[in-house]
């Protein structure tokens, strides 16, 4: 089954939301998730910490600590009833 990640952040809280749902637009348990934004730099790759909340079933908030603005890469890991899976979600933070 194919099933669609979607994160919202507010860039001024450098805080979002995370969905999981399916083709049928309905929330899918996809387990436990893991999440680490970067951001790609001449000659390194900046880190940033994210803090991962679980709301229930397919739903989690995240919270992000961005040193600078500009784009960064929210990776995210996860691993559950439906198997395991990465997807990376592209975030300007201004």
């Amino acid at each position: 089954m194919e099933f669609l990640a979607r994160a919202i952040v507010n860039r001024l809280e450098d805080r979002g939301l995370v969905e999981f749902r399916d083709a049928a637009n309905a929330l899918v348990d996809v387990g436990t998730l893991q999440a680490a934004t970067s951001m790609a730099m001449p000659g390194m790759v900046m880190t940033g910490d994210v803090t991962v909340t679980p709301l229930g079933p397919g739903r989690f908030a995240i919270a992000g600590q961005y040193s600078m603005s500009g784009a960064w890469t929210l990776a995210l890991d996860w691993s559950g009833p439906r198997g395991r899976g990465r997807t990376s979600v592209d975030v300007e933070v201004e």
